[in-house]
């Protein structure tokens, strides 16, 4: 399409804009496609109420040696708020411990932290639209000698020594008082070993948690977690196979 055309069908949209009544037929075609999709936009947003159908999701990353582990161990003893999971809980299947930063949490991990002698703390965050997926990366690099990988319709899949990188696929979703659902799922892809540049996405373990406004979910291994387990895989290994302990917060904020 030249620049004059451009202009020409822009005007026409704006013109019918004005008037009530929908834009002329058009010839298939990047402009169009991207008036489609503002148009798909916009009856979101109505279909919302008229607010922003956009998430803020915010995982923060806690990573410590395996000497300080049992620091980082001990900070379950705050997040003692209460949870909420709709359905089953997959993750706990799969080796993972869920939970509520409590009241203390922020200030326990605090005064961890000056205690600890080696940890990383990272952040990220990540825009969704409600109903949609995003990608959380809780290690883009980790050595994992085993990991037993299930999918949705039960096939096995056993990884030796793959070098793989670990996420979460989050779906949020709007409750009433402001809530919002997050839907979960574990998801690893393979850069090294036998079946490298394969990408494999733990539908098997999706897990719904309800967040309060302000709330901070908490994620990380459970003791009982087995060697090849999913929860091992997110949480369990650094980028040369040694073995770390691993936790998260998650937040999601309406904008």
């Amino acid at each position: 399409m030249t620049s004059r055309a451009l202009v020409r069908s822009l005007g026409l949209l704006a013109v019918a804009a004005v008037m009530g009544c929908e834009p002329p037929p058009e010839k298939e075609g990047p402009v169009t496609d991207t008036k489609r999709m503002l148009r798909e936009g916009e009856r979101t947003v109505q279909n919302s109420g008229g607010a922003s159908a956009n998430v803020l999701v915010r995982i923060e990353r806690l990573r410590a040696s395996a000497e300080d582990a049992a620091g980082l161990a001990a900070l379950w003893r705050y997040a003692d708020g209460k949870l909420t999971v709709t359905g089953g809980n997959g993750l706990a299947a799969g080796g993972a411990r869920l939970g509520v930063a409590g009241a203390n949490f922020q200030a326990e991990l605090s005064a961890w932290q000056g205690r600890a002698r080696q940890t990383e703390r990272t952040a990220e965050e990540i825009v969704v639209q409600a109903g949609h997926e995003g990608h959380l990366w809780i290690s883009r690099s980790a050595l994992v000698p085993v990991l037993k990988v299930v999918t949705a319709a039960g096939q096995v899949t056993v990884l030796q020594n793959a070098q793989v990188g670990a996420e979460l696929v989050v779906r949020p979703y709007f409750l009433d008082a402001g809530k919002i659902e997050l839907e979960l799922r574990p998801s690893f892809s393979t850069a090294s070993g036998p079946k490298g540049g394969e990408s494999y996405v733990l539908d098997a373990l999706a897990t719904r948690v309800t967040l309060a406004p302000g709330s901070r979910l908490v994620l990380g291994a459970s003791s009982s977690a087995t060697q090849d387990s999913a929860a091992m895989g997110l949480f369990g290994y650094d980028a040369r196979g040694a073995r770390t302990a691993t936790m998260i917060t998650v937040t999601a904020e309406r904008l």
